[in-house]
């Protein structure tokens, strides 16, 4: 039989901690100061969970109560087999209350018995850092008269060695017997010392017992042993009737006698010798003598002892009755010795026990004026039953809280597929009830358990006044059912679960109910339940689902249904509720839907419809698309809806999505039109065609979204068109936002010889202020028999600038001739430039004018003549810039003839400078108004400098003063 059970609650992050500070509260309430579930402050989990299992020979029940990370387990393990018994029980906790008993938080107890030839036994206990282990074993032989055992005891336990239990115990000894012969011998060893005994009874004409004990145990010391002492004990049949015997422990002698006298009664006497510490040290002074008597007759015995001493007498006497169903026991002591003033002078003790319908056991004690009644009947016919009464009319017992009047009775039944156990124990007015049920069959298991009680509960650890447990499984073929029941005094937690699948359904029910306030603080309603169904049918053509879920006075309930074909699917779904919260969100209390897909070759239809059922929400969505073979997509979708809060998100009404996208060779077309609330609010179109010498795009858009307006232009446009041909080729590019334009045209032809380009920008958009709004750049080139002309004009607003160039010669080669002219022409202002190159084998000549202000501006001009024995030079420059060297000239010449050669500088320049040639004379002459000429004289070397004006091709400045450098042959 296995059983099974288990309990949780779990609990979100917000929900515990809005339940500790609740827990808080409640236990500041009801608690005052004391510490009321500190253990669950942070609660998050709380779990029960707990297994039972029964066979034959084995027994395992597991139990754990957890929260977080507070914890108890509890488990214990029974097994017996072939000459073998086990027990293995253990505790686990980190629970304050069972700390705060001095629970250790891990405690372990291990017993095992048995053995196949040899019997042993094992205990080990560990309770926290506390251990304490014992094995030990006993050793015979078959049909032998010897037996040797050993018994080992390690402690690691610091209470018990507080007690004088050392650490480690060992203990090992033998006995051996025959018909008239028997022997003990045993030792006892540890780290504080040792003990032996030895112990031998002969028989013969007299029977004697004679044994030694040795010992060096501080623990046998404080119980009064001598280390040494001899124990020696004879029987002598002097007459028939009468034996002695003799008993010596140490210094302490004891002698006594035994007569035997008719009628079945026999009489003793024992007395003991001066010199006894052991008896002193018990109160009893030397001299005591201890007398008695015992008469058996038919089913009834009696016994009788006196003890005399100096300081008084004492008296003792059994009776005791034996019938065919019942048994009777009296003890009477008086006493007058002050040894035993602890204990009142009468005693009566009188006990009955009868067996005929079951057992039943009396007992009844007298001590001085106190008097103790018990009584108790057991019963083993039908599994086990018992009544158990015991009263007390002890003031002295009650002031030290021992209850008048206790009582008890129960029944434990036990079969192979249930248990069932009922206690009841009553103290003084209060009770405690406890049942225990378990049974298990093929398709049912339950465990029922409850305890109450009418004790008194001091502080927040006492026990409820009700426990109650109930658990039941059931199982029958596809379908299963659970049902729990806790609950603790007044507050209860049910829960109940159903499940059934079928080939073609499934089910599931549950429902939790409670009225516990701890779980309405963590949003756990009072009642809690959910239904949920799945069908599916076998053919897999469709589904079903619906679910019922109830929250204290709020539920929801919805079902789905889907059916799907060839080319067709379908679904609909309802669902109604009465949440506040769901209202307030806008979630209507009745709602359907239903949704539908239908293909076909060249279209597809789908729709979906939410309808509220109060007719105050509705919305609807359906579209269609398509796509015939020649290349043309529609896409038409229609939305429409009642929902406030959508209208407030800025959703219409109502509103259409057209989409068309046509492909054709050489074409293609697209447009998306969206009509909002009978407006069309968004249209976009993109047309495109491609033919053999033009291509063209047009791209236009327009809206009127209220969520677009002032963030995005409410229309613009753009265009594409590309045309050319052979010599030809035409483009312009158009782009239109709201009332700004702007526009790009640009067109390219060539001929033989020619080629044009005009390029065209016309824009009015402000954000491009610093472009012109219109710019026009034409530009134009021809060749004809060697020259090359250019003319470009550009357009900037209302400003033109002209450019216009020309080039004759070989290019872009310049070998031979070469002239190149520029004019650049921007009213008023207007400027040119002319180059021109002539070249020869001989001769070369460049000149270069640059001209602005109608006249020339910055002349450059050289010339290089190479003939026979001859070289001639000459270099000019003029420019207005203001600088001192704006105009300057330089020439030379060198000649060879008939071996001779002459070298000749002239140089002209506005001011007068010195000009020097190492090796050379040299002679600058002066300022205007002076001598035109000097002589000049160096290092054996004169010549004549001979001033002459300027050449006319150069503008004049002013005064140019001219110098001559020349070498006189030597």
């Amino acid at each position: 039989m296995w059983v099974a059970w288990g309990l949780g609650v779990p609990l979100t992050t917000q929900a515990r901690q809005k339940a500790n500070r609740s827990l808080v509260r409640y236990c500041r309430n009801t608690c005052s100061a004391s510490p009321c579930f500190s253990w669950g402050q942070d609660l998050a989990v709380l779990s029960l969970n707990g297994s039972l299992l029964v066979h034959p020979c084995t027994a395992s029940l597991a139990a754990q109560v957890s929260s977080g990370d507070t914890f108890a387990r509890a488990h214990i393990h029974t097994a017996c087999g072939h000459h073998h018994t086990h027990l293995d029980t253990s505790l686990q906790h980190a629970w304050p209350p069972l700390q705060a008993l001095g629970v250790a938080p891990d405690n372990h107890i291990q017993v095992s018995v048995g053995g196949h030839k040899h019997p042993r036994a094992r205990l080990a206990v560990a309770l926290g850092q506390c251990t304490l282990t014992a094995h030990g074993d006993v050793i015979t032989e078959a049909n032998t008269t010897h037996a040797n055992w050993t018994l080992s005891v390690v402690n690691r336990c610091p209470p018990l060695e507080a007690t004088g239990l050392p650490q480690a115990l060992r203990s090992e000894g033998n006995l051996s017997w025959s018909s008239c012969e028997v022997s003990l011998a045993s030792g006892l060893r540890s780290d504080d010392g040792e003990a032996h005994l030895q112990l031998a009874r002969t028989c013969g004409p007299q029977t004697s017992v004679v044994g030694h004990l040795a010992h060096s145990l501080p623990l046998l010391g404080r119980l009064g042993l001598p280390p040494s002492g001899t124990i020696s004990l004879a029987v002598q049949p002097q007459p028939a009737a009468r034996h002695s015997l003799a008993l010596q422990l140490g210094p302490c002698r004891l002698q006594g006698t035994l007569e035997q006298r008719a009628g079945n009664r026999s009489a003793w006497m024992l007395a003991s010798e001066p010199g006894c510490p052991l008896l002193e040290g018990l109160g009893l002074p030397a001299g005591t003598q201890f007398s008695g008597s015992l008469q058996a007759a038919g089913g009834e015995a009696k016994v009788a002892g006196t003890l005399t001493s100096a300081s008084g007498t004492a008296s003792l006497t059994l009776t005791a009755v034996v019938h065919q169903s019942e048994a009777t026991l009296r003890v009477k002591l008086s006493h007058r010795l002050s040894a035993l003033q602890a204990v009142p002078p009468e005693t009566l003790l009188t006990v009955r026990l009868r067996w005929e319908a079951g057992h039943r056991l009396g007992l009844e004690l007298q001590v001085g004026a106190c008097e103790l009644q018990g009584d108790g009947e057991l019963h083993l016919d039908h599994g086990l039953q018992w009544r158990v009464l015991a009263e007390s009319s002890c003031e002295a017992l009650q002031a030290l809280g021992v209850p008048g009047r206790v009582s008890s009775s129960g029944d434990v039944v036990l079969s192979s597929v249930a248990v069932d156990a009922q206690v009841l124990v009553a103290v003084n007015n209060s009770t405690l009830r406890g049942v225990l049920i378990l049974k298990t069959t093929e398709s049912r298991r339950q465990v029922d358990v409850l305890l109450t009680h009418s004790l008194p509960r001091p502080g927040p650890l006492g026990l409820p006044a009700r426990v109650l447990l109930e658990l039941a499984t059931e199982s029958h073929g596809r379908s299963y059912r659970r049902t729990l029941r806790a609950g603790v005094d007044g507050r209860q937690v049910s829960e109940e679960l159903t499940f059934t699948r079928q080939p073609e359904h499934m089910s599931l029910d549950y429902t939790l109910q409670h009225n516990i306030p701890t779980l309405r603080t963590l949003w756990v309603e009072d009642s809690l339940s959910l239904q949920a169904s799945v069908g599916a049918p076998s053919s897999g053509s469709s589904l079903e689902h619906s679910a019922r879920i109830s929250v204290g006075p709020t539920s929801l309930n919805y079902s789905v249904s889907c059916c799907h074909r060839a080319g067709h699917l379908e679904l609909s779904g309802w669902s109604s509720h009465n949440s506040v919260t769901l209202l307030r969100a806008g979630v209507p209390g009745q709602a359907g839907l239903s949704a539908k897909l239908q293909t076909h070759e060249t279209q597809t239809q789908a729709s979906v419809a939410l309808h509220g059922g109060d007719g105050g929400v509705s919305t609807d969505v359906a579209a269609l698309a398509a796509w015939p073979t020649n290349g043309t997509l529609e896409l038409v979708v229609n939305a429409s809806h009642t929902a406030p809060a959508l209208r407030r998100l800025g959703l219409p009404f109502a509103s259409q999505l057209v989409f068309q996208k046509l492909w054709a060779e050489g074409r293609v077309r697209s447009s998306l039109r969206l009509t909002c609330d009978s407006q069309a609010s968004l249209v976009l179109d993109v047309r495109g065609q491609s033919r053999a010498l033009s291509k063209e795009l047009q791209l236009w858009g327009q809206h009127h979204l209220p969520g677009l307006l002032g963030r995005c232009p409410s229309r613009a446009s753009a265009a594409a068109k590309l045309q050319y041909s052979e010599h030809e080729a035409q483009g312009t590019i158009s782009l239109a936002v709201e009332e700004h334009r702007l526009h790009v045209g640009s067109r390219l032809a060539t001929a033989k010889a020619r080629v044009t380009s005009i390029i065209r920008l016309e824009q009015t958009f402000p954000q491009f202020g610093a472009f012109p709004r219109e710019l026009v750049l034409q530009t134009s080139y021809e060749r004809a028999h060697g020259a090359h002309a250019l003319h470009q004009t550009v357009l900037w607003d209302n400003q033109e600038v002209v450019l216009n160039g020309g080039l004759s010669g070989p290019f872009p080669r310049l070998a031979g001739n070469l002239s190149l002219q520029a004019e650049l022409a921007h009213p008023p202002w207007h400027s040119g430039l002319r180059l021109s190159c002539e070249h020869s084998r001989r001769r070369h000549r460049d000149d270069l004018v640059v001209r602005w202000d109608d006249k020339d501006q910055v002349v450059v001009s050289s010339s290089l003549l190479l003939g026979k024995g001859q070289l001639a030079a000459r270099l000019a420059l003029a420019q207005p810039f203001n600088l001192s060297w704006w105009r300057m000239e330089a020439g030379g010449l060198a000649e060879r003839r008939g071996g001779k050669q002459s070298r000749q500088v002239r140089g002209a320049h506005p001011r007068c400078r010195w000009v020097g040639v190492p090796g050379v004379g040299s002679c600058v002459a002066g300022p205007a108004g002076r001598a035109p000429g000097a002589v000049c004289r160096d290092g054996g070397s004169a010549g004549l400098v001979v001033g002459a004006p300027a050449e006319p091709q150069i503008p004049d400045r002013g005064a140019l003063h001219s110098f001559v450098l020349s070498s006189i042959p030597y």
